[in-house]
């Protein structure tokens, strides 16, 4: 009777053990409405930022090479901003910024760098 006992016991530990586990791993609507709603502003600067580029470079003709390298350079740009200001907009603000930082991490001063990675793992958003 004592062995069925604790047999039942354990078979009910595992079976919370393994509920507790699923419940941890399993991610709520919000999750996947937060990532939805990157993917969309994703997809708005990304296909905005090709019409605002091309505006900016209307003097040029698009036939020589130059027009491609510079198109490439001032796309960079111009995609960086409009990440970070309609992320901003949208409600997004550290993660595109991080998006950005991470774009441009590469490039930045050691002492820049180390800057933005600070205040963007802060809890406390400053300019």
């Amino acid at each position: 009777m004592e062995s069925t006992n604790l047999l039942s016991q354990d078979v009910e530990q595992q079976q919370q053990a393994r509920s507790v586990r699923f419940d941890s791993e399993q991610k709520d609507y919000k999750y996947y409405l937060v990532w939805f709603w990157r993917f969309c502003i994703f997809g708005l600067v990304g296909s905005s930022s090709m019409k605002v580029t091309r505006l900016l470079l209307t003097g040029l003709t698009n036939d020589v090479w130059y027009y491609y390298a510079a198109f490439f350079f001032a796309e960079l740009f111009v995609y960086t901003v409009m990440i970070i200001t309609v992320g901003s907009l949208l409600g997004q603000w550290k993660f595109f910024c991080f998006v950005g930082y991470k774009m441009w991490s590469w490039i930045m001063p050691l002492k820049l760098k180390i800057w933005c990675y600070e205040h963007l793992h802060s809890d406390t958003i400053s300019v």
